[in-house]
């Protein structure tokens, strides 16, 4: 929680200094779920993206969050976690 180390975080972690694997992502082999939160209009634009890119893609919103969901709306976002491990764990489905 220091300052110098989410400065760190927050240059070494960016999605801009990150590589660009957009053209793989249809060599997913399985689910991926992408969660946004309903008013993150750029990230959200990002997993509609995506989902159309990957085979077996689902985009879970979180209603009235923005960019930082899961701190946002905890109950809201753990919800949808436990709906997609529960969705994950049915019999014959194998989750990693």
């Amino acid at each position: 929680s220091r300052p110098e180390g989410l400065a760190w975080a927050i240059a070494a972690l960016s999605p801009g200094r990150q590589p660009d694997y957009g053209s793989r992502l249809g060599e997913l082999a399985m689910p991926v779920h992408l969660i946004t939160g309903e008013r993150d209009e750029k990230f959200s634009a990002i997993a509609g993206q995506m989902r159309a890119r990957i085979p077996d893609a689902t985009h879970h919103v979180i209603s009235s969050a923005g960019h930082s969901a899961h701190f946002e709306k905890p109950d809201q976002y753990a919800a949808t976690l436990e709906e997609i491990l529960r969705e994950e764990r049915q019999p014959g489905v194998i989750a990693c």
